[in-house]
């Protein structure tokens, strides 16, 4: 590993679970009965605390599944960082101090059903896997990414997808965070994920093209066990934008944070854009110093749902590009994009190129050059009169 990346990835870890660590302290004084009701049955939801896409999908299941626990380990792979909250009663927690307690815990009367719904983050995962195997309970398994199949779970090795062309040699296990990631041999990672996985009753994916995957790595599995059930977009109340086919204004949205995120592909085409005179506004958080500077270039910063329909339609936006490198599992931002009735570029990769082959307005790029992007827009512009 680059000993650079090395350092920034151990002080991200140690901050991370420093501030959480005095959160964990302060709430010691709580117990489990403090947050149950004796007459309910719960459902236990196992998660993480870093956001993004598994962020939103929880706090919409919490809102429409009642009687939930939600267990969140939140020491980034230490053995007392474990905390149980109860939505309902909101101001309820307790820390749970030992791997051991969780052992027991599961196996707990109150609990009716178990959702593990991301392990990402815990150095504890086959410890954690071991006890769930281990409890008579239906269990589901929800894929919001690949870590059951790698513990590089977005799947992203030398600037792209890994198309699983190269698990034996394990070169995908340089670009895990050790911090944060057992780090093992390919098969033994799927050796303890398959055997826990034929005993939950549930794999669920939100998009086809996850489902594929899975099933790739885990043909054992029965398929009957593998569901996909979408994402709901109830929350989104985005609406066709009304837009003029010229001048042609991209617009980049999103956290672009990562280069599987894409953010190499977008500074790219930023350069490009300077040099050729395009119209390009980037919406969202863009880290990458410096940024590109240029009387077409612009950037709004970050956003939220309620506003970017707005934004989009104040800077006369008519198309948008999608640089994600690495297969979406669902993508919330291409069915916000699509619900604004856009003209969308993305790549060849999961569940965003799955929506994109069956929406009217899209294109799937076949190269990340920032030339043959902008040709991919032009195409959709000379397409226009065949949207309707």
């Amino acid at each position: 590993m680059n000993p650079l990346l090395f350092i920034y990835r151990f002080n991200k870890s140690f901050l991370i679970r420093k501030s959480f660590q005095k959160k964990v302290l302060q709430l010691r004084s709580n117990s489990v009965s403090e947050i149950l009701d004796s007459d309910i049955k719960y459902d236990l939801f196992i998660t993480n605390n870093i956001g993004g896409g598994t962020a939103s999908f929880t706090q919409n299941y919490l809102s429409k599944n009642k009687n939930c626990l939600v267990l969140k380990n939140v020491s980034y792979g230490k053995d007392w960082g474990y905390i149980l909250y109860n939505p309902e009663k909101k101001q309820s927690y307790v820390n749970i101090l030992k791997l051991d307690e969780l052992k027991s815990f599961f196996k707990q009367d109150f609990i009716n059903k178990i959702v593990l719904n991301t392990l990402v983050t815990n150095l504890k995962t086959f410890e954690i896997l071991k006890s769930l195997e281990q409890v008579n309970k239906h269990i589901i398994v929800m894929v919001h990414d690949y870590y059951l199949i790698c513990p590089n779970y977005t799947l992203f090795i030398n600037n792209n997808f890994c198309r699983f062309t190269n698990c034996q040699n394990n070169n995908c296990l340089k670009y895990c965070n050790p911090f944060i990631t057992p780090i093992c041999s390919i098969n033994k990672w799927r050796s303890n994920w398959e055997r826990f996985l034929e005993k939950v009753q549930e794999i669920r994916c939100f998009s086809r093209s996850s489902r594929e995957i899975v099933m790739k790595i885990y043909p054992n599995i029965p398929e009957n066990k593998i569901t996909v059930v979408p994402h709901s977009m109830d929350y989104c109340n985005l609406n066709n934008v009304n837009y003029q086919i010229s001048p042609i204004h991209i617009g980049i949205i999103g956290a672009i944070t990562s280069k599987q995120k894409g953010k190499v592909v977008v500074q790219n085409f930023l350069k490009y854009a300077k040099k050729h005179k395009i119209l390009v506004t980037v919406i969202g958080t863009y880290n990458v110093f410096p940024k590109v500077k240029g009387k077409t270039i612009s950037y709004t910063g970050t956003y939220d749902i309620q506003n970017i329909q707005k934004i989009v339609e104040s800077e006369r936006i008519n198309a948008i590009l999608f640089p994600s490198l690495w297969p979406e599992t669902f993508s919330y931002l291409v069915s916000e994009e699509i619900k604004m009735g856009l003209p969308i570029v993305c790549f060849d990769y999961g569940a965003q190129a799955e929506k994109i082959r069956t929406y009217s307005k899209g294109i799937i790029c076949d190269s990340t050059e920032p030339d043959k992007i902008y040709e991919c827009v032009k195409k959709l512009f000379s397409l226009e009169k065949n949207y309707d």
